[in-house]
């Protein structure tokens, strides 16, 4: 790349969200979130591989979800920092060869709360928030979770849309497919539980179509904490 100029982005998120094939929800909130601490907000499929290229080595600070997007860092310059966001409750073992390529600055922080993964953990579909761990990475003075139940919402609908039954749960043998996304969960985003059942809570006061579905909603996501418990 000695031909390469300066793009004047020295810091960038590379974006999913507008591919055609993303199976993602929240990911604008991610985007929203990184523009507001400095970042350019990419989206590669509307460059060419040279303008990609460009881009990626003149970067000091690369960002994104760990998938396709991200396996770009393999064109980073060495000492440069990344920061990757899982999908779901996985390693990407790809991304973690590519990781070791350059002399990478690599940080993985979660800040997804993709419970329901059918039928394996990457294949979607994928729920992206702003978590306390990604803004006390950044030293944010209020590192409370954002969480939003739209996008809650459309999660849920994204995976009845692909096939999803309250079986793949696993019941109270958590032996379903999701068990081990429940576990995880419950660890790095169980705030996620409770703030998303008060928020349905207090739209039902306001919006009866969705009085049933959030109480519904609030009881099911109750006796999941119960039994991870």
């Amino acid at each position: 790349m000695a031909n390469s100029s300066s793009t004047g982005y020295n810091k960038i998120y590379f974006s999913y969200s507008k591919s055609s094939k993303a199976k993602t929800t929240g990911e604008d909130k991610l985007e929203k979130y990184f523009e507001s601490k400095g970042y350019k907000v990419i989206y590669p499929e509307r460059h060419s591989l040279d303008e990609q290229l460009n881009i990626l080595v003149n970067c000091e600070s690369f960002a994104s979800t760990v998938g396709s997007c991200s396996h770009s860092s393999v064109f980073l310059r060495d000492n440069t920092e990344v920061i990757l966001i899982p999908r779901a409750s996985y390693m990407n073992s790809y991304q973690l060869a590519l990781d070791q390529v350059h002399n990478l600055m690599v940080s993985y922080i979660d800040s997804s709360f993709s419970v329901f993964t059918l039928p394996s953990p990457w294949s979607g579909s994928f729920l992206f928030f702003i978590s306390s761990n990604l803004r006390k990475f950044f030293n944010d003075k209020d590192t409370n979770s954002i969480v939003s139940a739209e996008d809650f919402m459309k999660y849920f609908k994204r995976v009845f849309g692909i096939g999803f039954s309250l079986s793949s749960f696993g019941g109270a043998n958590r032996g379903g497919k999701n068990a081990e996304a429940y576990k995880y969960y419950s660890v790095i985003a169980p705030e996620y539980f409770g703030r998303i059942s008060d928020d349905l809570e207090q739209r039902n006061r306001t919006r009866s179509k969705i009085r049933n579905t959030a109480r519904r909603l609030k009881g099911y996501i109750k006796s999941l904490i119960t039994k991870l418990h």
